[in-house]
C-alpha cells in the first residue's frame, strides 16, 4: 500500500491506497510540537481501525507545509518502517518543471497543487470543456466555459475570498496550434492578481501556451509567476 500524508497548518490528511484505488482516508488535527513517535502513534492506531499495519506500507509519499514537522517524519519513518520517506518538493519528480529563479520557494501545497490541476485539466480537455481551471487544495472551485479564461479567474476569486487558489491552462487535444493557441497576457496576470490567485508566488501551469506582451509592469502588479 501506498501511504500518502499532507500536512496543512491546522489539519493533517492521510490516505492509504491500494493501487489507485483509494482504501481508507483519514484526518487529524496538525500539532507543530509533534515528535516522530507521537506521529508514529497516531497514523498506527488510524491505520489499525481498518486493519492495516506498517508492514502492509510499501511505499509513501509526505507534503509538509510545517517545515519542523518534515523532520519529525523523516524520523518516523526511518525508526518504525526502516526507510527514507518521499517528502514532496522542488526536487521531487513530477514531471512538471519549476521555473522560479529560486525552485526552493515554491511551497509543497504549490506544487501538489499544480500536479493534481494538471492531471484534472487534462480530463477536462479530453471532453472540450474549456482550457482552464482554478484549483486549491485538490479541489477544483472553478472550471472555465464558453466565458473565458478572464471571466473564470472573477468568478474563482468571487467564490474563493482567501485566495491562494492556482489558475492552471492547457491546449485542447483538438486544438489547431497553427491559428488557435493559448495565450497569457498582461491582461490575464491583473486579473489573477486582482483575484488573490497566490500572489507573490502564484503558478501558473500551461504546457503550448505562450506569454505574450510581458513588459516589466505586468510583473510588479503580479508578482512571480511559474510557467511550467
Amino acid at each position: 500500500m501506498l501511504l500518502t500524508i499532507d500536512v496543512g497548518n491546522t489539519q493533517t490528511h492521510l490516505g492509504a491506497f491500494d493501487g489507485e484505488e483509494l482504501v481508507e482516508h483519514w484526518r487529524f488535527s496538525t500539532d507543530r510540537q509533534s515528535t516522530g513517535d507521537e506521529l508514529a502513534v497516531t497514523i498506527h492506531d488510524l491505520l489499525a481501525l481498518r486493519g492495516i499495519g506498517f508492514d502492509r506500507i510499501h511505499g509513501e509519499a509526505v507534503s509538509s507545509v510545517v517545515p519542523r514537522l518534515v523532520t519529525e517524519y523523516r524520523h518516523m519513518f526511518e525508526r518504525y518502517l526502516d526507510r527514507d520517506a518521499l517528502i514532496v518538493g522542488p526536487g521531487t519528480k513530477t514531471g512538471m518543471r519549476i521555473l522560479l529563479e529560486n525552485p526552493h520557494e515554491l511551497g509543497p501545497d504549490r506544487l501538489v497543487n499544480a500536479v493534481a490541476g494538471w492531471e484534472i485539466c487534462q480530463q477536462i480537455s479530453r471532453m472540450d470543456v474549456g482550457q482552464s481551471i482554478a484549483i486549491l487544495n485538490r479541489d477544483v472551485i472553478a472550471v472555465e466555459a464558453l466565458e473565458g479564461t478572464n471571466a473564470m479567474i472573477e468568478r474563482a476569486g468571487q467564490l474563493c475570498k482567501v485566495g491562494g487558489w492556482t489558475l492552471i491552462k492547457v491546449a485542447n487535444k483538438q486544438q489547431d496550434m497553427r491559428m488557435d493557441v493559448p495565450t497569457i497576457g498582461v491582461t490575464t496576470l491583473e486579473k489573477l492578481h486582482e483575484a488573490r490567485a497566490g500572489c507573490g508566488e502564484t503558478s501558473t501551469s500551461c504546457r503550448h501556451c505562450y506569454g505574450s506582451d510581458f513588459p516589466s509592469r505586468s510583473l510588479k502588479c503580479s508578482g512571480q509567476f511559474n510557467f511550467a
